[in-house]
């Protein structure tokens, strides 16, 4: 699973040295479960974190109220201010992770998201301006008509190609995670967290690539790996305390 820095100056932090012993605790776990991506935004339901921190819910509110303006806890998204600033980014396959992940927050979440996070403005412009660029070249492919490419600029063709090569990941779609998730009774989350690892692994440390012949194969191989250890240490379900791997 995805690993994360840890800056111990926090334990000489006013902020946080101030905060009850739950908010704390609370605060450590956001920025450290396994769900937990590049950009401190993501989505995690509210029963999740009541089954790992056996809390109730009327003093899990209570925390989130306490580390305001720190976190933000909205519709079942987390977002941790300027957790990228203490995290930044070590080399270029995780910026291509933290693009994608921008692009899949929905948009009310990404207007919550992008004035309240330091380190990223750059890379959110970024995110914005190669999807609206995209949405350009496909309404000029549109208007050339499926037999007719002399209207498709040659940039655009060739971009294409050199997209799927830089980008094998880029045959798993929304779709295809989805049902991951169904199958093996996961959050949606837990699998775009995995699809993440999976990406910067790929990509390597020392810029080599992994190749593999059937990528979606392998990230379903993945979740199932994930989805067993998870179930075996007894999370997700609040009650129960674990995933149901009955049938994996």
């Amino acid at each position: 699973m995805s690993k994360f820095m840890l800056d111990t100056k926090i334990y000489n932090d006013s902020w946080f040295y101030g905060l009850s012993t739950e908010s704390k605790l609370l605060f450590l776990f956001l920025i450290s479960n396994d769900i937990c991506n590049l950009i401190g935004c993501y989505e995690l339901p509210q029963a999740v974190m009541l089954g790992y921190l056996s809390m109730t819910t009327l003093k899990l509110e209570s925390c989130f109220d306490e580390l305001k303006p720190k976190v933000k806890y909205y519709k079942g998204w987390v977002i941790i201010v300027n957790y990228t600033k203490y995290n930044p980014m070590r080399n270029p396959s995780i910026e291509v992770s933290q693009k994608k992940q921008l692009k899949s927050l929905p948009e009310e979440i990404y207007t919550l998201y992008t004035p309240c996070v330091q380190g990223v403005h750059t890379l959110c412009t970024e995110s914005k301006e190669t999807e609206t660029e995209t949405e350009e070249e496909k309404e000029r492919i549109s208007k050339g008509g499926v037999g007719d490419q002399s209207s498709v600029p040659a940039v655009v063709k060739k971009r294409a190609v050199l997209d799927k090569e830089k980008d094998p990941l880029s045959v798993i779609d929304e779709e295809y995670i989805q049902r991951l998730a169904t199958e093996f009774k996961v959050p949606l989350s837990f699998v775009k967290s995995i699809l993440d690892d999976l990406n910067t692994y790929i990509n390597g440390y020392a810029g080599k690539k992994k190749k593999y012949s059937d990528y979606k194969l392998v990230l379903r191989n993945w979740v199932k790996k994930e989805a067993l250890k998870m179930a075996g240490a007894g999370k997700f379900d609040p009650y129960k305390k674990g995933i149901d791997a009955t049938n994996l």
